[in-house]
């Protein structure tokens, strides 16, 4: 017996899941902006300081060429980010309007969500499990140094979001057959290796699962031109990076050199310990209470965060929000996209497994995020059926997501705090470097001390021998003035930076 239902059922049916599968887009998002979107508390630091000074303090290709000789080969940041940092209006570090690209960098971080929970979608994931797991991606706190640090947001942020349109144009070039898609979804991925080299891991990985699917799925194309686009892409990178700079060699050496090797088990562990909510099982226990102590003293932060838990865990408890996706749903596509997601995330994180601390930070955890992502979502819509029919069930997990995402928005929120206190204590120290210009560069040599170790080693990034130098360079407009600050440690043997004249400012706060 066949059972159709009246035209006024279906529609209402189609409707039903039209609104269940536009929902995660406007919760995911909504999120992110808690999340991140206080983008005018923020500026530069760390890294960004060098990549400033090395940009105002020669031409744009000598920039990038110094770049690409001295830091490493990532030719699309030294073009990207000292193509920004060249422009007039980022030429100083007070007057720019930072805001503007950190605003831009939460829309990449946005928009990389939304490729993600449509990819789901169109493999016949439901819209909860896609909601459920796109959060992971969107707001764990693993995300928020890539966020809301602009020398890694570069690589990392709009890595992700290249890697994610290369894989659409990719699968649009399937579908339509119009060589433009393939074109495009090439270039795109281009410029993600020519960024950040996980890339590369991650792109070969996903054209080998992709291959070895074509087996029992072909594909209307030869399965093997996504694997020669990843294997150009590697020869374009052996290329740049080993052949005509020198600069990635060196990094790889000090990298090594500094960080030494982890067994396995060290690095699972400290894998773990990034993934972690727990605030005593995990790095994010002093983010959390930061971020407590901002949400109580601002009520309509509270609000927001609320509803958006509350849209959140609705969203997971109805019914509907548990029918198939979209149309490109295949036979077994559960065990395929598991596999594709441990593809991701494993091959993500496979150069770092031998490199210790260099390896298990959270940036290259971010670019592993959407493989644990896609698993999740996968054991999620296995699940559909039952999460459909009984209410309770769909009532815990839902229970389950609004405690994570609460603790997460609270996390991210403490750490937007902790960069935006950073920001300020580098503005009150440029100002106060600036002030005493003059003597400084006639000195040739800064000291600054009476810097207190808390919170600002911790927070500040120039306790290491090229931030602090970087960005006394660019506030006196010299590079050659020496400086070093008291946070970062012991003078070396013998005194090299502080000469007899130097220029000494004890700090005094704001």
């Amino acid at each position: 017996m066949t059972m159709t239902l009246a035209p006024n059922a279906a529609f209402s049916l189609f409707a039903s899941n039209h609104r269940a599968q536009a929902w995660p887009y406007a919760v995911v998002g909504f999120a992110v902006l808690l999340a991140y979107g206080a983008v005018w508390t923020r500026g530069v630091q760390g890294d960004d300081l060098c990549m400033g000074e090395l940009a105002t303090a020669h031409g744009y290709w000598d920039a990038v060429r110094i770049w690409l000789e001295s830091w490493n080969g990532r030719v699309f940041l030294a073009l990207t980010q000292i193509g920004t940092y060249a422009l007039p209006w980022f030429a100083h570090p007070l007057h720019a309007p930072w805001y503007l690209v950190h605003a831009l960098v939460v829309l990449a971080h946005m928009a990389s969500c939304g490729l993600l929970i449509r990819l789901l979608s169109r493999a016949g994931i439901a819209a909860g499990a896609a909601l459920a797991a796109t959060l992971i991606f969107a707001i764990h706190p693993i995300t928020f140094e890539p966020v809301l640090w602009l020398a890694e947001s570069y690589g990392y942020v709009f890595g992700n979001l290249l890697a994610l349109l290369a894989i659409w144009t990719y699968l649009e070039y399937e579908r339509h057959s119009r060589l433009v898609w393939l074109i495009l979804a090439f270039l795109l991925a281009l410029a993600a290796t020519s960024g950040i080299e996980q890339y590369l891991f991650v792109l070969g990985a996903l054209s080998s699962v992709h291959l070895l699917r074509s087996r029992w799925h072909p594909s209307r194309h030869a399965a093997w031109l996504a694997l020669l686009i990843a294997a150009s892409c590697a020869l374009v990178f052996a290329a740049i990076h080993f052949g005509f700079f020198s600069g990635t060699s060196e990094r790889l050496g000090r990298a090594v050199g500094v960080s030494g090797r982890a067994t396995g088990l060290g690095f699972f562990w400290k894998l773990g310990w990034w993934l972690s909510l727990l605030p005593d099982a995990s790095p994010y226990g002093g983010l959390l209470r930061f971020g407590l102590d901002i949400l109580r003293g601002n009520i309509w932060l509270i609000a927001l965060q609320t509803l958006v838990i509350l849209v959140a865990g609705w969203r997971i408890a109805a019914a509907d929000s548990w029918r198939s996706g979209a149309r490109d749903a295949k036979p077994k596509r559960h065990e395929w996209l598991a596999l594709t997601g441990l593809a991701v995330f494993g091959a993500a994180l496979l150069p770092f497994l031998f490199t210790g601390k260099y390896g298990a930070a959270s940036r290259n955890i971010y670019v592993a995020l959407p493989g644990l992502a896609i698993i999740v979502a996968a054991a999620l819509d296995l699940l559909a059926k039952t999460l459909a029919r009984r209410q309770p069930a769909r009532l815990t997990l839902a229970a389950i997501v609004a405690v994570c995402v609460a603790v997460s928005l609270a996390i991210d929120i403490g750490a937007q705090g902790v960069f935006a206190q950073s920001w300020r204590f580098h503005r009150g120290l440029i100002r106060t470097i600036e002030a005493d210009a003059e003597a400084i560069r006639a000195a040739g040599a800064l000291e600054v001390t009476g810097i207190p170790a808390m919170p600002y080693k911790a927070i500040a990034q120039i306790d290491t021998p090229w931030a602090f130098p970087c960005l006394v360079h660019w506030a006196v407009s010299d590079s050659k003035v020496q400086a070093r600050n008291n946070l970062m440690g012991p003078e070396p043997e013998p005194r090299s930076l502080a000469l007899a004249n130097s220029h000494s400012i004890v700090w005094q706060g704001d």
